[in-house]
């Protein structure tokens, strides 16, 4: 749950995919329960999850690069 708390839903966009009522949050969280099963920790399963959808998916940029600019803004 925590993971999913995480991840924005490309649906919804202003909601996690653990808020999200959507059909694709759903999924995405059922991917998150299966990678986590699988022996994934959360890092692995944050990068798996951009690679497919690009930073965006994260609810919160990770605070590097210009990033970090933003974040100190």
């Amino acid at each position: 749950h925590e993971v999913a708390l995480e991840i924005r839903c490309p649906v919804c966009q202003g909601s996690s995919v653990a808020d999200s009522p959507s059909e694709m949050a759903r999924n995405m969280k059922s991917s998150v329960r299966d990678l986590l099963a699988q022996g994934y920790d959360q890092d692995q399963v944050m990068r798996i999850f951009e690679r497919a959808y690009g930073e965006f998916i994260r609810l919160e940029p990770v605070a590097d690069g210009f990033n970090l600019i933003v974040w100190l803004g």
